[in-house]
């Protein structure tokens, strides 16, 4: 049975400016959600998160006050991930350098079936 993560998730800010002598504008602003993850036993993972952002503010001005509050719509985030090599002797990959250097795996090949063709093939 593998592990299961479960948290919550947000944060607010707050600000303030005054844009002219007479104006005073306050916002507030953040996001809240929840995130988990699942991980499988075999070193596969699923994780993932459900988040809302939110905004709103309040502009005073000479001769009243304007609110305003933004509808920002939920966001979701889905990802799967796959452990590789987790332990375990880890491959020579010097052959493969070798190999490389002269010419690749299918020139060695072709060089050896070119020899044994030289060897069979007789000059008059």
């Amino acid at each position: 049975m593998g592990k299961i993560k479960i948290s919550p998730v947000g944060g607010v800010s707050t600000g303030e400016s005054k844009p002219h002598p007479k104006v005073d504008v306050k916002t507030t602003s953040g996001y809240y959600g929840i995130k988990g993850k699942y991980d499988f036993d075999g070193g596969t993972s699923i994780s993932g998160s459900v988040t809302k952002d939110f905004a709103k503010g309040k502009v005073d001005f000479p001769g009243g006050s304007q609110k305003f509050k933004a509808d920002i719509k939920p966001q979701f985030e889905i990802s799967v991930s796959k452990k590789f090599g987790s332990g375990g002797k880890q491959p020579d990959l010097s052959k493969n350098v070798d190999e490389k250097k002269k010419g690749g795996a299918v020139a060695i090949g072709c060089g050896k079936i070119m020899k044994d063709r030289k060897k069979k093939t007789k000059r008059y």
